[in-house]
């Protein structure tokens, strides 16, 4: 979560093989028990985290389009030395467990890019999404937005009545 220097430990279980099976002796030699041939090996290592990408979006509804909300994500490398790629964007409706995640489906609104994004150090770009669905996928973007589409709807209503 945050960058900076951080103590990482790895712990890795090491297994050796059964000198007795490997070396094709008769059956009535005794292997050796899997429990004495296993041990644990800790590593310590200090590593750098770096912050490489950073994604700002913000949603509204379209005035284009009903039941449609428009995201606009700016992405910014923050890589040292070499471009990033983006190759593609998921955009997911939390769920109530960890694993209840659920994707959405995003409509690219940038024309005319069909490979991925490349980003050198330093540089951003800005990105157009389009969110289509039912009130399920939209309830899960927040109140704020259902909020906004209502006043939508009633501004385009009464401008209809005119």
């Amino acid at each position: 979560d945050r960058h900076g220097w951080h103590q990482v430990r790895f712990c890795l279980m090491a297994e050796a093989p059964d000198p007795v099976a490997a070396s094709g002796a008769s059956s009535s030699s005794k292997a050796v028990p899997a429990q004495e041939r296993r041990q644990w090996i800790t590593l310590e290592e200090n590593l750098m985290v770096r912050s490489s990408l950073t994604c700002a979006a913000r949603a509204s509804p379209s005035f284009r389009e009903a039941n449609c909300v428009v995201l606009a994500c700016s992405v910014e490398s923050r890589a040292v030395g070499s471009s990033l790629e983006v190759a593609r964007v998921r955009c997911v409706a939390p769920g109530a467990g960890n694993d209840d995640d659920r994707p959405l489906k995003l409509e690219e609104r940038a024309p005319g890019r069909d490979d991925a994004l490349r980003l050198p150090p330093g540089h951003s770009a800005q990105l157009l999404f389009a969110l289509k669905g039912g009130e399920d996928d939209q309830q899960q973007l927040g109140a704020e937005i259902l909020a906004r589409q209502r006043l939508l709807r009633s501004s385009r209503a009464a401008v209809a009545a005119l």
